[in-house]
């Protein structure tokens, strides 16, 4: 059996360097990949990027350096389908809003062909079909219930990327949506005073400041309907999860071409006090059905920045 490129991140819009890498690499197919992501979130927001894609193109320095100065964790897949990267999007998750086994066809393109303002439509436009800024994509809704079509698995098997954030097997969304930044008095007085202050101005009622120890501190604010939300489980629950993911990956054939797994801690959406237990389970179960040998993606920096 060959060995599986399998690759460990920290936070999940590390991703596009380990897919970018990969490329490079000739691991994966530069274009028509499917990905296969399975998260508790999309991911599909659009990045607010000041490089424009197009300039940094087989720069893996670059690619390095946008990945960790304009790419957020849940804005990372659409850049990569705008590289052609991927044709087609599944989307597993533990259960979805009504949309269950719903496939939309769509294209992204960016503002004026700059590669930098991403934009999408939700139907082909044919006039555009030679129009190399823009790419047309599937994106399939699933739950590990569902199953793929023979033309699905044929297809997708070509080149299917697998791409993991373990917050799929429990979830904290509260905490993950929830930072603050330490401030100077100043700056907290003028949040608290000016009615007019710039961040109350832009962000409203989503952010808040407080004082704590002496010291005063930026802060996001948790929505009630985000902390009643909690989609931590136990343990047990935990390895069920785990077991479906593997029978479906099973059941369905899946060969992929590149594994990555996101742990998602730092950011705090993984559970502090069971993202280790995940991780180890899921890279045994994993090892049950094909054979890898884990990386670090800060291994893969290292090497990318001393290349240069």
């Amino acid at each position: 059996m060959t060995k599986i490129p399998f690759y460990i991140m920290e936070e999940h819009h590390e991703a596009f360097f380990i897919w970018n890498y990969a490329v490079a690499e000739g691991l994966i197919d530069k274009t028509q990949n499917t990905l296969l992501h399975v998260d508790e979130h999309s991911d599909l927001v659009f990045p607010l990027l000041n490089t424009s894609l197009k300039s940094v193109d087989h720069n893996l320095k670059q690619l390095h350096d946008l990945t960790y100065s304009e790419l957020s964790i849940a804005s990372f897949i659409y850049p990569a389908i705008y590289q052609g990267m991927f044709s087609g999007v599944y989307w597993l998750r533990q259960q979805h809003d009504k949309r269950s086994r719903v496939q939309k066809k769509m294209q992204i393109y960016s503002h004026q062909g700059k590669g930098k303002r991403l934009m999408l439509k939700s139907k082909a436009d044919f006039s555009e079909l030679f129009n190399p800024d823009y790419k047309s994509f599937t994106m399939t809704y699933m739950t590990v219930q569902d199953s793929l079509s023979s033309q699905e698995v044929e297809k997708s098997n070509k080149s299917v990327i697998l791409d993991i954030d373990i917050d799929y097997f429990s979830c904290d969304n509260a905490s993950g949506a929830y930072f603050e930044v330490e401030i100077t008095q100043d700056a907290y007085d003028d949040y608290v005073n000016n009615f007019y202050n710039k961040i109350r101005l832009s962000l409203g009622g989503n952010t808040s400041v407080k004082c704590m120890d002496g010291k005063y501190y930026f802060c996001t604010i948790q929505p009630d309907e985000l902390l009643a939300e909690n989609l931590k489980v136990s343990e047990d629950t935990i390895v069920e999860r785990i077991d479906a993911l593997i029978d479906f990956l099973k059941v369905n054939e899946i060969r992929p071409k590149l594994i990555d797994v996101c742990r998602s801690r730092l950011s705090g959406y993984t559970p502090n006090d069971q993202w280790e237990f995940i991780e180890n389970t899921l890279v045994e179960k994993l090892s049950s059905i094909y054979e890898f040998e884990p990386v670090f993606v800060s291994e893969l920096s290292k090497k990318v920045l001393v290349e240069v």
